[in-house]
């Protein structure tokens, strides 16, 4: 039987500090985590959690709790990460059966990074370390993955794999760095040519021209871009980084992708309370740069997600969205006006503040239409 969504089959997503999922957006059971360096692949394959996700989803099913966001998104009609990942396996596998094994495998091999964004924390970025310790009281150390488990890995799937998605942290200063050997990793068990390349970068480190030699040995490479703002609100966002920084590594990116046919890029964009009212703004912006522009919203830290905003400015926001016309936005907007708020606004309210006063940043005046509605609502 085939299942109504692929990925525990097709997919596998190390993510910080080593842990592995069948997906990036799943919500495994309290308690449950699995990581390279301390159970393994296969005991994370032969996990009860992943033959219960696995049996839900072979009965046609999408498993009520694990896969919650996207059924919220598809009852939305806002397209889902699995929706998503279905497209992409079509492309790159369409006699895939659940017995082809990976076709997609995503790696976060560390959190060095050199922006601390607002919506992130020390667990994704080595920059957030010293704030997050002191405003939130946890201590998140550096962490890397030993390439060991990733050469482990490489050996016994690299007949399926299609695609390699590389996250970070900052690509560029981390996996793609002058440090780490993965790229002679897949290009020494010689599927390079069979692999659609796809790496995340904040746009602030440009890499080198070794590792762009590197990549261009793979069938095809997409920069994701992530972008959040513009001027002003992508400073406070994407904090400390510049707008005049941002607006020349799009040309360095941009000029980079038009010399080679095999590169192209694309921006990822993430929706938080601080964007999400600027939506068609962004929007339209992006177009200028590419028609690939891939939109999610942030589930952790859960008090910064649109979903912290109590009903009505839920109302308010969603009805901006639904005026502005743009498809996008009135799929967000639909989502915001009838999703289930998670309670976290008053932390909002109080860790705003707090990374206002440690950064001296000023939400305010960043964000004033914003500010306006929060404070009429109040």
């Amino acid at each position: 039987m085939k299942p109504i969504c692929p990925m525990p089959w097709s997919a596998f997503f190390v993510k910080s500090a080593g842990e592995l999922h069948p997906c990036c957006t799943i919500k495994e059971p309290p308690g449950v985590k699995y990581t390279l360096q301390d159970d393994g692949i296969e005991a994370y394959q032969s996990s009860d959690f992943l033959k219960e996700l696995k049996d839900t989803l072979l009965s046609g099913k999408m498993h009520e709790t694990m896969c919650r966001d996207c059924i919220d998104q598809e009852d939305n009609y806002i397209k889902s990460f699995r929706q998503h990942e279905i497209d992409q396996l079509e492309k790159d596998f369409p006699n895939y059966t659940i017995n082809d094994g990976y076709v997609k495998a995503q790696f976060i091999f560390d959190n060095t990074c050199n922006l601390k964004c607002i919506m992130c924390d020390s667990l994704y970025s080595s920059k957030w370390r010293q704030e997050y310790k002191d405003i939130y009281g946890i201590d998140n150390k550096p962490n890397k993955t030993d390439n060991k488990f990733i050469r482990e890995f490489f050996e016994k799937n690299f007949k399926s794999l299609r695609h390699i998605q590389i996250s970070g942290g900052e690509s560029f200063m981390g996996p793609l760095g002058l440090e780490n050997d993965f790229l002679d990793i897949v290009l020494n068990q010689g599927i390079n040519e069979n692999i659609d390349l796809y790496i995340e970068t904040n746009g602030t480190v440009y890499p080198t021209q070794e590792i762009i030699s590197k990549l261009l040995q793979f069938k095809s490479v997409k920069f994701n871009m992530s972008m959040d703002g513009i001027s002003k609100r992508s400073e406070y966002i994407r904090y400390p980084s510049t707008w005049q920084e941002y607006e020349s590594s799009i040309k360095k990116l941009k000029s980079l992708v038009d010399n080679y046919n095999k590169f192209n890029l694309g921006i990822m964009h993430t929706l938080s309370i601080f964007n999400i009212y600027y939506l068609k703004e962004f929007l339209d912006y992006a177009k200028t740069i590419t028609d690939k522009t891939h939109i999610h919203m942030v589930e952790t830290p859960a008090h910064f997600s649109p979903l912290a905003m109590p009903y009505e400015l839920r109302q308010l926001v969603g009805n901006k969205l639904l005026k502005d016309k743009n498809l996008e936005c009135m799929r967000w907007g639909k989502f915001l006006k009838e999703c289930n708020s998670n309670n976290e606004w008053e932390k909002f309210l109080l860790f705003k503040d707090k990374h206002d006063l440690y950064r001296g940043t000023n939400f305010a005046k960043t964000f004033p239409e914003l500010e306006e509605l929060i404070n009429g609502f109040q």
